[in-house]
């Protein structure tokens, strides 16, 4: 599962050395978004993606590591 190896990306890892990109690539690589008329599954999956680098990012400013 993506989910389980973007998790285990983060585990024991430095805040600085964190690739949020990829860790959140890797989150989302197994999933399989639709495509409807208002948008396509690589556009859902694009935005999943950035959706969880953004959140990463603030987790890790509220916990004052980034």
């Amino acid at each position: 599962c993506a989910a389980v190896q973007a998790e285990k990306a983060l585990v024991g890892q430095a805040a600085a050395k964190l690739d949020l990109t990829a860790i959140s690539a890797l989150a989302v690589a197994d999933t399989e978004p639709w495509d409807d008329i208002h948008a396509s599954g690589a556009y859902r999956r694009l935005v999943g993606a950035r959706l969880a680098a953004r959140t990463l990012k603030k987790a890790l400013a509220m916990k004052g590591i980034a």
